[in-house]
């Protein structure tokens, strides 16, 4: 039985495989998630039409001031369905202090499995 249940929480914890995707940041920059190897990286999936987000937002970046000094890397990746004005408009006026992605082809969440529904933050 204990072995059935630690099978069970190792399922659970065990690093995942980072999807090999390449992004475009706000500022016309591309990167690829393979500079994430080593470090923590949050990534989350957003957007501007979602209320849920756009109040976690603050919450996202003291996070990421806070623990960013130690290491951690932020990517919020706006989804295919957000138009990329509104996504720069709204990064720009709040100051978000991590990597913003436009993801209009919708290729990083497909890499990443397919994102049912927003916020989705994975670690």
């Amino acid at each position: 039985m204990l072995a059935i249940a630690a099978g069970g929480w190792w399922g659970l914890v065990r690093p995942q495989v980072v999807p090999q995707v390449g992004y475009v940041l706000l500022d016309g920059s591309r990167q690829h998630s393979a500079e994430w190897r080593g470090d923590v990286v949050l990534v989350n999936f957003w957007a501007t039409s979602c209320a849920t987000c756009l109040a976690e937002m603050p919450r996202l970046a003291a996070l990421h001031e806070r623990l960013a000094p130690r290491g951690l890397r932020t990517v919020a990746v706006s989804m295919n369905y957000d138009p990329p004005a509104l996504v720069t408009t709204y990064a720009e006026r709040k100051r978000l202090p991590f990597a913003v992605a436009i993801d209009n082809t919708g290729a990083i969440e497909r890499a990443f499995g397919g994102v049912k529904g927003t916020p989705t933050s994975l670690v």
